[in-house]
């Protein structure tokens, strides 16, 4: 035992029991592992006893690791990485330092007011039966984080969630408050009135409850972390980005902030420090004061990042703490969720230029889209589009291309423009070459008196699905064939002297065999093919006027927590539009919601 030991000993603060643990686990031989108790002596201190194991690792070559993992495991707290470093010159060491260095405990005087009046706007209050149940947060557009035990509690006698059957739960009950907070009017305290939001018909995204006790977690008893995640009907913040969240666990000592609604109040902050892992993986106590009604609440690190969600008192723990469950399950949980539709009602997507564009009464289609997505039973659409502005074809192409992500969708668009002249193999060998097959071979050519009809259902047909199917690499291949049917003179008829329609055709049928093709048409006017009409859905599009653009970006506008940017955003709104009349065009009045929706995204 040496000088260099006691030093790293120092650091080690979350029990002898889980490094004596580590120590065993990384002696590589079974033959030659030595038990950590069998190298203490008479008399030795608690910081002399973890010296020897370091001197032990030293001299048998693997103190780099084991100081390594003892950061991993978060046994030991910030200072000892400094010490490490200087002891291993391990690269991951000098790499955690340096992240360290970025998390400085000293605040900031205006970051860290500034960070404050930040995450504020994503904090909310969650009232169950018209009763303060618990504090949450949101996850940008319409998802909100809180504790499990929030919808669960056995407080009342009538808890919201009962694990075994969750499906009976009723949404009704609950609603959740945005903006319940205290400003100053006129020198005085005034606390503001709310904005209020209910759940969404599939509100329940993700519920990990393990049983607590009323009046608080025993020190041994919560198995597993304690989360939820539900959506709501609505988007408070549509244009706001999502708070970071940090997957790691904390160090002992870390810089703590909660943000939370003790018991009711309107929103309120307290700060502490992380006092230590719990005895269960993914959660770890703190010093925050807290009271009924914290639960669920976000844990904040030095730079705003969530490191935790509030869980509550633990008891028979000296000095008095507080239970987190860290967030790497609730990040993990979230980065799983299907990316197609991140809202129930998306306020707006980006084009391949990143300029913002409105989603304005596509609540149908994007209902198709979400069940295309999870169900089989959706894989065809017809839209067409309004008698009287027979228009918004081209948008609805481009949004399905921005919210179907690339890494489970292939989106192929094709505009009848530039294909009505193709023949049907050229047509396949365009298709295969847009999922990426380029340079694909030719197609088996017919065989004697085969007809025309027969060659494309009996050989052509099958073998570019089969191509297709090789091609996706696991992802959905998305078919959209745009301008089918133009108002103006451009329109040209499919397969006007060559073979394409009838190629199509059998496409739209053998949507009923391949569970990993959709097929969108657009301006389609003929009817689903009977073979596969169980797999097909119609829609017409509903006629937009200004008036309609108008109701979008007011609800957009009420998204905008400052209320005196929010006023001057729509009058700005009014006056750029006043007088637009009511056969406007559809590209302009889109643009100009798409230019306040980009001024939006600064806030």
């Amino acid at each position: 035992m040496t000088e260099a030991d006691l030093r790293l000993a120092k650091w080690v603060v979350d029990g002898e029991l889980a490094f004596a643990e580590l120590f065993l686990t990384l002696q590589q031989s079974d033959d030659t592992k030595v038990q950590y108790d069998t190298l203490s002596q008479d008399g030795d201190t608690l910081e002399q006893r973890l010296a020897r194991a370091f001197g032990h690792a030293r001299a048998g070559g693997w103190l780099s690791e084991f100081c390594t993992n003892c950061v991993t495991a978060r046994l030991v707290s910030r200072g000892f990485i400094e010490e490490a470093i200087k002891q291993t010159a391990s690269p991951w060491m000098v790499k955690a330092q340096a992240l360290i260095d970025a998390d400085s405990p000293f605040l900031n005087s205006a970051l860290h007011a500034k960070g404050l009046l930040h995450v504020a706007d994503y904090v909310c209050r969650i009232e169950i039966d018209g009763r303060h149940a618990g504090t949450g947060w949101l996850v940008p557009p319409d998802m909100v984080v809180t504790a499990g035990h929030v919808l669960t509690s056995s407080a009342t006698n009538d808890p919201l969630v009962d694990i075994d059957k969750q499906e009976e739960a009723d949404p009704f009950r609950v609603v959740v408050y945005f903006d319940d907070k205290v400003d100053m009017f006129g020198g005085r305290r005034v606390r503001r009135k709310p904005r209020e939001f209910l759940l969404a018909e599939r509100w329940l995204v993700a519920l990990n409850s393990p049983p607590i006790q009323p009046g608080g977690i025993v020190q041994h008893g919560l198995d597993g972390q304690d989360y939820a995640i539900i959506r709501l009907a609505e988007a408070p913040l549509p244009m706001a980005k999502r708070m970071e969240m940090k997957a790691t666990l904390p160090y002992h000592e870390d810089y703590l902030l909660v943000m939370q609604h003790p018991e009711g109040q309107a929103m309120c902050h307290q700060q502490g420090n992380v006092t230590g892992l719990h005895v269960t993986p993914g959660l770890f106590q703190h010093s925050v004061n807290s009271e009924p009604g914290s639960s669920g609440a976000p844990c904040f690190d030095v730079n705003f990042r969530v490191v935790g969600v509030h869980t509550g008192e633990m008891l028979g723990v000296t000095p008095a703490s507080n239970l987190a469950t860290a967030i790497d399950q609730v990040a993990a949980t979230i980065a799983q969720l299907p990316a197609t539709l991140p809202s129930n009602w998306p306020y707006s997507f980006d084009d391949a230029d990143g300029v913002p564009w409105p989603i304005v009464d596509r609540e149908q289609t994007l209902a198709w889209l979400r069940e295309a997505c999870t169900d089989d039973h959706q894989r065809g659409l017809m839209i067409r589009p309004p008698l009287r502005m027979p228009a918004g074809m081209t948008f609805t192409a481009e949004l399905f291309k921005a919210l179907l992500p690339q890494e489970l969708h292939r989106v192929v668009r094709m505009s009848a423009l530039d294909i009505h002249a193709l023949g049907a193999e050229a047509f396949a060998l365009q298709l295969l070459a847009a999922v990426g097959k380029s340079n694909a071979t030719p197609f088996t050519p017919p065989q004697g008196d085969t007809t025309s009809i027969a060659y494309l259902r009996n050989t052509l047909v099958p073998e570019l699905l089969a191509r297709l199917d090789q091609a996706r690499m696991e992802r959905h291949v998305w078919l959209l064939l745009d301008d089918l049917k133009r108002p103006d003179a451009a329109h040209i008829s499919l397969g006007d002297g060559n073979n394409l329609r009838e190629l199509l055709d059998l496409l739209y049928e053998a949507l009923a065999g391949y569970s990993w093709l959709r097929i969108v048409l657009l301006g389609y006017e003929g009817t689903p093919p009977r073979a596969s009409a169980a797999y097909w859905s119609e829609q017409t599009l509903p006629e937009l006027t200004p008036a309609r653009f108008s109701q979008y970006m007011e609800k957009a506008f009420a998204g905008v927590p400052d209320i005196k940017y929010r006023a001057r955003l729509s009058k700005q709104y009014k006056i750029v539009t006043t007088g637009q009349s009511a056969e406007a065009n559809l590209h302009c009045m889109a643009t100009t919601c798409g230019l306040f929706l980009d001024n939006m995204r600064s806030l």
